[in-house]
């Protein structure tokens, strides 16, 4: 019976492709492009479901995305006039970010750690997406939560975040019966009044403060 961690090991494979010349990652690492640890570290990812998308907010290294596009599009970063021009050339996978925390893994030197005895096993999608009750991912202090997070540390289902260090930004705030989307909630009015503070310490004019209300 196939379940969502033999679909999310598909995804996995499907980036892993991707960065790796398009062979699969063996145990005998005879297609490893690079030391075997490093190619260790992407396999156990896969052979494990650690699943990677949207566990934290998404950031890159431009840098190293440039090394990582160089790489899988086979070009010399020096000799690039147009990124854009490299990019329409390739065939990325489906959650291609993940290809980037790969590639990182891969050449950068960056592992996943396995958490799961702490956030308890995500039911679909990523741990942060739809928590299991009793999951204590709060302390990750992750910087963004789904709406079903938050509503579940509300309802005192899982742990509650730092004070000192919440989320950034809530995601799928679309769920939840809009719960989260609409004015005078205290998320989206602190969100709001910090906006405005930075706005105004670094001395932006080119907004209304209407539109953030």
């Amino acid at each position: 019976k196939k379940s969502g961690k033999d679909y999310d090991q598909h995804l996995l494979r499907e980036n892993s492709l991707f960065v790796n010349g398009g062979k699969p990652f063996q145990d005998d690492n005879r297609y490893c492009k690079v030391s075997a640890p490093a190619c260790a570290k992407v396999k156990r990812q896969i052979d494990k479901a650690l699943w990677s998308w949207w566990t934290d907010l998404p950031w890159l290294n431009l840098e190293v995305a440039r090394r990582m596009l160089a790489k899988v599009g086979k070009v010399k970063r020096e000799e690039v006039k147009s990124w854009r021009d490299v990019a329409q050339q390739l065939r990325f996978p489906r959650f291609e970010y993940i290809s980037y925390q790969m590639f990182t893994m891969m050449h950068e030197g960056w592992d996943i750690v396995d958490v799961t005895n702490i956030t308890l096993e995500a039911k679909w999608g990523s741990y942060l997406e739809d928590p299991q009750f009793n999951s204590r991912l709060a302390e990750l202090k992750p910087m963004w939560a789904s709406a079903e997070t938050v509503y579940r540390v509300e309802d005192g289902k899982i742990l509650e975040f730092d004070p000192e260090e919440p989320p950034l930004l809530i995601f799928h705030v679309d769920h939840e019966n809009l719960r989260y989307s609409f004015g005078e909630t205290p998320y989206k009015v602190m969100w709001e009044l910090l906006l405005l503070e930075l706005l105004k310490r670094h001395k932006r004019k080119d907004y209304a403060e209407d539109n953030i209300h």
